[in-house]
């Protein structure tokens, strides 16, 4: 369970990171 809670708090912090490179290249462009 513990393991579970781990890989769902991750993945917000993937997509967050995507969204934030693509602010990124938006603002740049």
């Amino acid at each position: 369970m513990h393991h579970f809670i781990k890989k769902s708090q991750k993945a917000p912090r993937k997509e967050l990171e995507i969204a934030l490179s693509r602010i990124t290249i938006l603002t740049s462009i």
